[in-house]
């Protein structure tokens, strides 16, 4: 099959129409309740990408 066949098949298929969820629908399968979210200590991870050569190397750059 040729390149120009495939194209053609493709978008011949873009004509079709794509079924949208309801607003309900769109929610389904996760989790009831959102009150038991844990945070992480952000904190720590800050402070370690602060303190990276990398990070260090990205601003000192961005300054120059």
């Amino acid at each position: 099959m040729t390149l120009d066949n495939k194209m053609s098949l493709w978008t011949g298929k873009t004509d079709s129409v794509i079924p949208q969820p309801g607003s309900n629908d769109l929610f389904e399968g996760g989790p009831e309740d959102d009150d038991n979210v844990e945070f992480c200590d952000i904190n720590r991870y800050k402070d370690a990408i602060i303190k990276d050569s990398s990070y260090l190397w990205l601003i000192a750059s961005l300054q120059a």
